[in-house]
């Protein structure tokens, strides 16, 4: 059975049975196969793209909350410290409200979009911070040591 071809010529046979129109026929036939693959290949790479960007931003949030945690810890740490020696209601002031920016952090930093791993330890942090009863002040010339629970539980 022939397929015939309508044309502006007249009917035509196919497949074509001049060398030129074999060769454009096997060249569309090779180059249909890579240029779908060419397109998939572009799709997943901008799709990785998209995914990276999104990483990379998360992992800032991540590391400025993490150095806002640092110095409030280390304004939190002074302030008591202060607290403890000179006994100034002031101190006790600056360190609630370092306490109060410490945990206005950590609650955005538990809202971010975190991978298993890391969502683990999150909560890890959330319940180790429920036992905060920590020495704060090991090697200080206090009478008694310092407990961190002692100035958060007035706070």
């Amino acid at each position: 059975m022939k397929i015939k071809w309508v044309s502006g010529t007249g009917w035509r046979r196919w497949p074509p049975h001049s060398l030129g129109g074999l060769v454009l026929l096997s060249f569309t036939l090779v180059v249909l196969p890579l240029l779908l693959v060419v397109l998939g290949a572009a799709y997943a790479v901008n799709r990785i793209a998209g995914q990276s960007e999104n990483i990379v931003y998360e992992a800032v949030q991540l590391t400025q909350g993490s150095l806002l945690l640092m110095e409030e810890l280390v304004t939190m740490e002074r302030s008591a410290r202060q607290y403890l020696v000179v006994g100034d209601p002031g101190l006790l002031q600056v360190f609630r409200s370092s306490h109060q920016q410490f945990d206005h952090t950590v609650h955005g930093l538990m809202a971010l979009p975190l991978g298993g791993g890391c969502s683990r330890r999150s909560r890890d942090c959330r319940s180790a911070r429920a036992s905060w009863p920590i020495v704060f002040c090991k090697g200080c010339k206090v009478s008694q040591p310092f407990r961190l629970d002692s100035v958060v539980s007035t706070v």
